[in-house]
């Protein structure tokens, strides 16, 4: 793969724009990391098998989580899961608890950006284990527990530095365990789409994200462990 180095863009240094000719009707152009061992071969796999997969539906590739963007997040270039996860990659977030990005791809040629590209995927680093959503019901309330309390952990030390998740419902979380005989461990937010940033221990944005976790997480528990567990996540 060649770097098309003749209009360079980085962000932190770590990610550069490429653009693939793949074949006479086939193009592809986006942000990749320099980290990551990425060639002509992988990005034609990635859009030929997109064409198969649902929009907002991914699928492993190697140690990648390739993700297919749906139209909206098409509306903005790059895509707004892209340059929330690379600013808080950027801003040193908690280790483990957002995947790594690592590339943007899309089908087409950078000017079809500004008519919205047909096709879009992200690609991040892969977190084994499945999510919480899949467990929750099998878990005692003492793990819940447990798992709320890493979660509330990380989310205070992201607040610290300016960084507001606010989608953490059980469906984009996965546990990535601490050893192979964990069963459950670290909780990783999968979905970074919706991530305001602000200044650090921000009190209206704090505010939003109890507002979002009482929404997400009452399906699950009666009020008063929803209480309980709100408490646990966002001590006063």
């Amino acid at each position: 793969m060649t770097w098309d180095n003749t209009n360079p863009i980085t962000v932190g240094r770590e990610f550069q724009l490429f653009y693939l000719s793949l074949t006479d009707v086939t193009e592809s152009f986006g942000l990749v990391s320099k980290d990551l061992n990425f060639s002509e071969d992988i990005c034609a796999y990635i859009l030929q098998k997109g064409f198969s997969v649902s929009q907002r539906m991914g699928w492993q590739q190697g140690t990648c989580w390739v993700k297919k963007l749906d139209k909206k997040e098409l509306r903005n270039f790059p895509a707004r899961r892209f340059t929330n996860s690379v600013s808080i990659y950027l801003r040193n977030s908690p280790s483990g608890f957002f995947p790594k990005p690592l590339a943007l791809v899309y089908r087409g040629n950078p000017l079809d950006a500004l008519t919205q590209t047909k096709e879009g995927y992200f690609l991040s680093h892969f977190v084994g284990n499945k999510r919480l959503y899949d467990l929750f019901e099998n878990l005692s309330y003492t793990k819940r527990q447990a798992i709320m309390q890493r979660l509330g952990e990380s989310l205070r030390r992201c607040a610290e530095i300016g960084v507001y998740p606010l989608d953490f419902a059980p469906r984009d979380i996965v546990l990535e365990p601490y050893n192979s005989k964990s069963k459950f461990g670290i909780p990783v937010i999968v979905d970074t789409e919706h991530v305001e940033f602000g200044e650090p221990n921000d009190a209206k944005l704090i505010k939003k994200q109890r507002q979002q976790f009482r929404a997400d997480y009452e399906p699950f528990f009666s009020e008063r462990k929803l209480d309980k567990l709100e408490s646990l996540v966002f001590p006063a």
